[in-house]
Order: C-alpha cells, then sequence, then structure tokens
C-alpha cells in the first residue's frame, strides 16, 4: 500500500496540514507545505535531466533544510539517492561516484562537485520555489520495489560496496515501529548523524511519516555536549537517537544544568552494545 512507502506518507501530511513545522535549520524553518513545494520544483528539474524510477542520484552537502529538500524530492520520482558527503575524503567519492555511474549530483551547499557529473543547485531552486510558490498536486510515484538509497559500506573489509535499500525496506522500518513508540505530529526529531549513515533515514523519516518536525543538528553542536544540551532544551526535542556513550555524556551535562532534557520521551540506542558503556542518569 502507500502507506509503506514512507514519501507518500509525508506527502498526505502534507496535503492535511500544510502549515505544521516540517524541518528546522537554526533560525530557519519549512512548513509541511513549503517541504513540498521546493521537493516538487526539485523532482522536475530532475525529471527534466531525465532522472525517472530507478535512476541513481547523487546527494552531497551539509545538513540542512536543503537536503531533506533533495531526499524527498528524489523519492518522489521514485529515483534513488547515492550519499556523498563532504566529509569523506575525495578519493572514496570519487570511488562511489564512477562505481554507481552517478551522471547527475544534487547539492545542497558545500557538497562535493565533481566536473564528471551535472550537478544541480538545491538552493537554487528552493530560493526560486519560496518565492513563486510551486505545484504541490504532484503524485510521488515511488512504489515498494523502487529503490530509496544506496549506501555504501565503510570498506573495512576490503573496497566499500554498494548496499541497495528498497522503499520497501525504509517503509516496513516505520510501519512496524512508530506505532511501538507512540509517534505524532507532537514529536520533534533531532537529526545528528550523518546522511551517509542508515541511522539518519530513521531519524529524517521517521520526523516525516508521523507528521513531525526535523531539527538538523550542525556537527558542530553534535560534537559539543553543552550546546547539544541546549539545543535539545530549545527546540523542545522528544525523540532522540544517539550511541550509549554519547548520550551518557549529554546526561551528564544536562543534570549539571538542571535537567535540560526534561522533553525527551524516547531515546534511540544504536552502533554500540549498552551494556558496554557508562551508566546513564535518565
Amino acid at each position: 500500500t502507500a502507506d509503506d512507502v514512507p514519501v507518500h506518507r509525508f506527502v498526505r501530511h502534507a496535503h492535511t496540514s500544510p502549515s505544521r513545522a516540517a524541518v528546522t535549520d537554526g533560525p530557519r524553518t519549512f512548513t509541511y507545505d513549503q517541504l513540498l513545494d521546493s521537493a516538487v520544483a526539485l523532482a522536475s528539474e530532475l525529471a527534466d535531466h531525465e532522472v525517472t524510477r530507478g535512476t541513481l542520484v547523487g546527494l552531497t552537502g551539509r545538513a540542512s533544510i536543503e537536503l531533506v529538500v533533495g531526499i524527498v524530492a528524489i523519492h518522489l520520482l521514485g529515483a534513488a539517492y547515492v550519499p556523498l558527503d563532504p566529509a569523506n575524503p575525495d578519493d572514496r567519492l570519487s570511488s562511489i561516484a564512477s562505481e554507481a555511474d552517478l551522471q547527475i549530483i544534487a547539492d545542497a551547499g558545500g557538497g562535493w562537485n565533481p566536473r564528471s557529473a551535472h550537478i544541480i543547485d538545491i538552493r537554487a531552486v528552493c530560493s526560486t520555489t519560496q518565492s513563486q510558490k510551486g505545484e504541490t498536486q504532484w503524485r510521488p510515484r515511488a512504489t515498494k520495489s523502487d529503490l530509496a538509497y544506496v549506501l555504501y559500506t565503510s570498506g573495512s573489509t576490503g573496497k566499500p560496496k554498494g548496499v541497495l535499500i528498497t522503499q520497501e525496506n525504509i517503509g516496513r522500518l516505520f510501519t512496524q515501529l512508530l506505532p511501538i513508540l507512540e509517534a505524532s505530529h507532537q514529536d520533534v526529531w533531532t537529526w545528528f548523524h550523518s546522511f551517509g549513515f542508515d541511522f539518519s533515514v530513521w531519524e529524517i523519516w521517521g520526523a516525516l511519516t508521523s507528521g513531525g518536525k526535523i531539527v538538523v543538528v550542525p556537527s558542530e553542536i553534535g560534537r559539543n555536549p553543552s550546546e547539544f544540551a541546549t539545543l535539545i532544551q530549545n527546540q523542545r526535542v522528544s525523540i532522540l537517537s544517539q550511541t550509549p556513550s554519547a548520550f551518557a555524556s549529554l546526561c551528564s551535562v544536562a543534570t549539571q544544568r538542571g535537567n535540560e532534557l526534561r522533553d525527551l520521551r524516547v531515546v534511540v540506542f544504536g552502533g554500540e552494545r549498552p551494556d558496554d558503556s557508562p551508566q546513564v542518569p535518565w
């Protein structure tokens, strides 16, 4: 069904609650309506460059509203994105782009731009869209069998390999787990992890499929427990994804400053065995 494909659920929220906040990036916020408008405009631009169902599109840039726009737009078309995190070495990114035969790369700003591919500037598309309202009656083309993204492994056992993740894979994740978390439109999720890491898919689409809000966490804040605790407090974050050891550091700072994690109701651990990490006073 359409509910098994996250982008369909997002579009439904955009149509029923257009003015609800979808993603916050520092002082900027896009509503569901604005996010859909921008994603539709970018999808149209990508389609003009022959991006269609099954096409692999490189996605690069810093964590931002525009990067979310890029992910949504690619999924609207039933295409799949290949993360090209500019934090990675150029050699690794070149290898990924070559192996995936990326002809189109969507850049959210500050990304990795090889000469071998056509670059589409997501920021320029978003800027134009916000001054001229786009057409939001776009029917998502993604189906359960379509690829959603191709994640390249760390390469610790040799050459990095692309892992193919389908819309059904990620749809099942949310269909099964969001009811357990009782996730709703009232929840605020942090996007903390690199978009080249599966945890980011949980953070971004967990919010958008349940009608909640994404708070983009800049890398410099994510590395500073004190500033991160302040961000969580100010944004009233309710769902947080962390490694147990990172969360323990965050709790330590927050406890010293008067329990700034009071709005948190769910913490999702990953990446480490919890019983091998410091005790968490939360």
